[in-house]
């Protein structure tokens, strides 16, 4: 394959690829100065929680850490984090933490670099989606819904901004499995069945 569980494979093939999307859109490669790029679910992580408002001279990136190490599978040593923090009032703050797989990260920037691009933008699929809709200039609060292979993240936006999120372990893999298990069918026609009929 080109791209497997959000990495790279064949750099030369997706060169290829992106090079039909773009001449099928009418585009220049160099005309591209700004990549926002959505890693998928196997290489990002999105967590929200609330906490107290920080005193004067300290921050919430032990907090972020914490959390973190709570609900991402992987050594913390091995992601590249961020963060947003939202006022809720007075005394709590919501903080949306973002962890990425850093040779991911790092796999993507030196990809689009190497085409010419400026300025790349690596998020989490579902923080990428928000910024598409902030640029349609969505004008109510909506959610946005990732259902990937095994994890499924609901995010609500406001104005543009990510308010709140939630992942959870139940994907296209289980509704798969839940088709092979009442039809009683192989794998792969549960599959089919699960993309032609919803």
């Amino acid at each position: 394959g080109v791209v497997s569980r959000g990495l790279i494979q064949d750099k030369t093939a997706l060169l290829a690829v992106l090079q039909e999307l773009l001449l099928k859109s009418n585009v220049r490669l160099s005309e591209i100065k700004t990549v926002v790029f959505g890693l998928p679910e196997s290489q990002s992580y999105v967590h929200s929680f609330t906490a107290p408002t920080a005193q004067k001279g300290r921050t919430y990136d032990a907090l972020i850490r914490e959390e973190l190490s709570n609900v991402i599978p992987v050594s913390l040593d091995e992601i590249v984090t961020a963060k947003i923090i939202v006022p809720i009032d007075k005394e709590q703050v919501r903080i949306i933490a973002t962890g990425a797989s850093s040779h991911a990260v790092t796999t993507w920037q030196e990809f689009f670099v190497s085409l010419g691009v400026k300025h790349v933008r690596i998020a989490p699929e579902t923080a990428a989606m928000v910024v598409g809709l902030a640029i349609t200039a969505v004008d109510a609060p909506c959610c946005v819904v990732d259902m990937g292979a095994f994890t499924t993240t609901l995010t609500m936006c406001d104005e543009g901004h990510i308010v709140a999120t939630y992942s959870f372990a139940r994907a296209g893999e289980f509704l798969t499995k839940g088709v092979m298990t009442k039809k009683g069918i192989p794998y792969e026609e549960a599959e089919r069945e699960k993309q032609m009929g919803g």
